[in-house]
């Protein structure tokens, strides 16, 4: 499974705590567990102070985390970036087989 990270961003008129049909949305997404294939949330949403929330999962593919993004309703009311990443050690690891260019 790869990683990614979420990020979630939506503008002030479609946020949840002014907007009774995306707090609707917003609380059976929080409800509901993800019954999506091949994807599984590990840390989130972290709501923040400015319309964005992120998240860490893991999926198969950029598709299964898309299809979540569907099957859950997130993408009604936000735009969706997703970021695959790699851990710190992995990241090191990627060193050994590097050339330095400078």
């Amino acid at each position: 499974m790869t990683t990614f990270v979420l990020v979630t961003e939506h503008p002030p008129q479609l946020c949840q705590t002014s907007n009774a049909k995306c707090a609707h949305l917003y609380k059976k997404f929080g409800a509901t567990p993800t019954d999506t294939p091949g994807f599984k949330m590990l840390i989130g949403p972290l709501i923040t102070s400015d319309h964005r929330s992120f998240s860490i999962c893991e999926a198969d593919s950029y598709d299964d985390v898309r299809k979540f993004t569907v099957d859950s309703g997130v993408i009604q009311w936000n735009g969706v970036t997703t970021i695959p990443v790699i851990n710190y050690d992995e990241a090191l690891g990627e060193l050994d087989d590097l050339e330095f260019i400078w």
